[in-house]
C-alpha cells in the first residue's frame, strides 16, 4: 500500500486492513486495535484506530495535529489486544510505510 500526506495535513485518513496473507482478519472481539508507529525523528506513537468493518479487519488512521509534522518515511504496525493477548500485524515482520511530504511553504526559501 502506498500512502502519502503533506506536512501538517490531517486528512485524508489512512486505510489499514489487519490481514494475514492478504485476507482480512476478524478482530471485532478485540479490546483495542492500535497503530504503533515511528516518525523519522525517532518519536514513537501509539494511536487507536477507527473501525470501518472490524469483521474484515478494516480500520483507518485518523490524523491529529502534530501527527504529520515530520517530513519523511514513517513506519508502523497494528497492535491488537484481546483479553490480555497481544498480536502484531503484519506478523511476517514487514511494516506499514507511508510518507509525509514537504508542503510548498517548506520548499520556499524565506531569504
Amino acid at each position: 500500500m502506498s500512502f502519502d500526506l503533506v506536512r501538517g495535513n490531517t486528512s485524508p485518513p489512512m486505510p489499514i486492513t489487519v490481514s494475514v496473507s492478504g485476507a482480512g482478519v476478524d478482530v471485532s472481539g478485540a479490546d483495542s486495535v492500535q497503530l504503533q508507529w515511528a516518525k523519522p525523528d525517532g518519536t514513537v506513537m501509539l494511536t487507536n484506530l477507527t473501525p470501518i468493518d472490524p469483521t474484515e479487519g478494516e480500520y483507518q488512521m485518523d490524523w491529529s495535529a502534530g501527527d504529520t509534522d515530520v517530513i519523511g518515511p514513517h513506519i508502523g504496525e497494528v497492535v491488537v489486544t484481546t483479553g490480555g493477548i497481544v498480536e502484531t500485524y503484519p506478523a511476517d515482520g514487514s511494516k506499514i510505510i507511508w510518507w509525509v511530504n514537504p508542503s510548498v511553504t517548506d520548499l520556499v526559501d524565506d531569504d
